[in-house]
């Protein structure tokens, strides 16, 4: 027997966050085999390498984010549990996994870490007749009102990181197998280590510690330097008496004997501002010799304020670099105003900043400055745009980057050359309905993915070009004249009885099947490519039948006409068995699925480009519909052509696999 290729993606792309915060990554182990996210802390939104969805998905699986009430203070919405975090997409021993924290605001139960398995374990799961179910409910809260406002940090050790409102907490995920979450219920871990620590594990006992508070601020990793242990970087107010400081601190990953877990710690600032970022750690340009591979840990602030000086400076940006010699922290101050959003660094480690001020800030990730502890500026911060940044910029790797305004939903590219002369530059107009909704997560071909916030509670797919008045050319177009630009809109399931269109206040994240994982108030959907459109017209029908017979015999061939063109995610459409891979073992339920369901979704009309496509993508799409009309290509059945060359591939691979 002739055995084909395996298509599989081993990397896993996180993009996600909370409003202005936002998530940044890293492996704990760079020779990892696994990498749970493949990139580092200098950028929480990127995603490059990966594809995401082509055309308009299609709705795999959802959950329950939780099992709160109806909130009578907000009938609206409907929802007293709420989930304004992202998911972490993270691959543990040998099974993806899904994590999304959530809330009830209701306090009937504490806040709750829900792990999924990257796809129901059965394979015959409908999403139309129910939800997935968690593999484990690992509960968080214990305190009053405790939540959990941003993303989970998922390490290369199996060990996930979890920053509530009053504390951080490490659990342990090792345990975690494909056989294990698809054999029944799965007791909840105990926290493997907490911060500050917990008095019922330390020995002896200890009074509670008061809680380290923040809004939104969640865990990034770090290593300080050559030689420094790998630690978890965050951010809060320990609450212990008025005026309250801010204080950065690095956490061992290991745990501690005795449960301390700090290695080093600052104090940044004071007077309490809202928290709602996450650090992000990059390296220094003019590093001593003598202290190879230190790092600056960017952290951003809301209105904080300096402990000395009349009137008191405000600190809304400060670079913090970890002493080698001793356990002193070093500090810089970045004079901007202030700011809800997290710190994001190129790759050489510059930092661009959009803030709640109306501009664009750009800083060199330098010691020496030109005023002794004051970061200098790259180029002279932008004039006031249009409104105040609030999101999370998304950072491309060429330096440009996409961000919300705040209010009006418009849609910024911003631009952050290396050298040269021309500074940063922002243009755009245009965008989504949208509040703040998280930062854009970016992926492959210039593409990016947005959700939008209450009332209207869409997903949108945009490419970073500009169309000739300055709008972001749309990703997702509807398959069938006029071939429209297109956003996804959550159904109702269960017969009408669930409506899943819930306001989105995070990211989506992208798994590296192309399928799309949206966290909104009340629900987790992932959205997967369509299944069978290999040749990328957004349709499921017999005309998909050569692309598919090239995807397995000559993948380089597919991958040149299809492949790049459209940006198509092969495991995404291929994989229709549901094993994680696309190979020959694909080919029966292929042809089940052009036979008895093919389809054309056409989602629904992006308002601000209205009804008219460009004559580009007309004869685009009749050349993926070879010819055809695509108005008829759904109701056509497999005719001769298709069997046959069904026949051909299965005579590849020696018949039947």
């Amino acid at each position: 027997m002739k055995w084909g290729f395996v298509v599989s993606s081993p990397l896993f792309w996180f993009c996600s966050g909370w409003g202005g915060g936002s998530q940044a990554l890293a492996q704990l182990d760079p020779a990892d085999p696994w990498p749970k996210f493949g990139k580092t802390s200098l950028n929480n939104s990127r995603a490059d390498q990966a594809r995401g969805p082509h055309s308009l998905p299609v709705l795999r699986w959802w959950a329950h984010a939780g099992a709160g009430t109806l909130a009578p203070s907000d009938p609206d919405r409907g929802f007293s549990w709420i989930t304004r975090a992202g998911a972490a997409i993270a691959f543990v021993n040998d099974t993806r996994v899904i994590i999304v924290p959530g809330n009830d605001l209701s306090q009937v139960v504490p806040a709750t870490l829900f792990v999924f398995r990257w796809r129901p374990c059965s394979s015959a799961h409908n999403p139309e007749l129910g939800p997935a179910q968690p593999a484990i409910s690992i509960p968080l809260g214990q305190a009053p009102q405790e939540r959990v406002m941003s993303t989970p940090l998922v390490l290369a050790n199996d060990r996930v990181i979890v920053q509530t409102t009053h504390r951080v907490l490490c659990f342990d995920l090792s345990f975690l197998t494909d056989q294990v979450m698809c054999s029944g219920p799965i007791a909840p871990p105990d926290p493997e280590w907490q911060y500050p620590p917990n008095p019922v594990l330390q020995n002896p006992p200890i009074p509670p510690p008061p809680p380290f508070r923040s809004d939104g601020a969640g865990p990034a990793f770090c290593q300080a330097f050559v030689g420094a242990p790998p630690t978890v970087v965050v951010v809060g107010r320990p609450m212990t008496e008025a005026p309250y400081h801010v204080k950065v601190v690095w956490l061992h990953v290991a745990p501690q004997p005795g449960g301390s877990q700090e290695w080093r710690s600052a104090i940044v600032a004071w007077n309490g501002p809202s928290l709602t970022s996450t650090p992000a750690v990059g390296p220094i340009d003019d590093n001593p010799e003598d202290n190879p591979g230190a790092t600056f840990t960017y952290v951003t602030m809301f209105g904080g304020r300096a402990e000395a000086g009349e009137p008191p400076a405000a600190i809304n940006l400060v670079a913090l670099a970890p002493q080698r010699w001793s356990s002193g922290v070093d500090q810089w101050i970045g004079t901007m105003g202030t700011n809800w959003a997290s710190p994001v660094l190129h790759d050489n480690g510059d930092l661009v900043l959009p803030c709640d001020d109306w501009r664009v800030y750009a800083f060199d990730n330098r010691r020496g400055t030109t005023v002794p502890g004051v970061l200098d500026e790259r180029w002279p911060r932008t004039e006031e745009q249009d409104g105040p940044f609030s999101a999370t910029l998304g950072l491309f790797s060429d330096r440009t980057g996409v961000v919300w305004i705040e209010g009006s939903g418009t849609l910024k590219r911003v631009s952050d050359p290396q050298s040269g002369s021309a500074g940063i530059s922002v243009e755009g107009v245009g965008g989504p309905p949208n509040n703040i909704g998280g930062a854009p997560c970016l992926a492959a071909g210039g593409t990016f993915f947005m959700n939008s916030d209450h009332p209207t509670a869409r997903v949108h797919a945009r490419r970073k070009e500009l169309d000739e008045i300055l709008r972001f050319s749309p990703h997702w177009r509807s398959p069938l004249p006029p071939f429209a630009a297109v956003f996804y809109r959550p159904p109702a399931v269960e017969h009408g009885a669930v409506d899943l269109a819930r306001p989105f206040e995070t990211q989506p994240s992208l798994d590296s099947n192309g399928t799309l994982i949206c966290v909104n108030e009340g629900y987790v959907l992932a959205l997967g490519p369509l299944l069978g459109d290999f040749n990328g017209d957004g349709c499921r029908n017999s005309f998909d039948v050569d692309a598919f017979l090239d995807s397995l015999v000559d993948p380089v061939e597919w991958e040149q006409e299809y492949g790049s063109q459209r940006l198509i995610n092969l495991v995404g459409v291929g994989d229709c068995n549901h094993d994680g891979v696309f190979n020959n073992f694909d080919i029966d339920c292929f042809v089940a699925l052009v036979v008895n369901s093919p389809t054309c979704p056409a989602g629904e009309i992006e308002e601000e480009f209205g009804p008219e496509p460009t004559s580009s993508w007309v004869g685009e799409q009749q050349s993926a519909a070879g010819g055809a009309s695509p108005q008829s290509v759904e109701c056509d059945g497999p005719g001769a052509h298709f069997w046959e060359t069904i026949a051909e591939v299965r005579a590849f691979f020696g018949g039947q696999p």
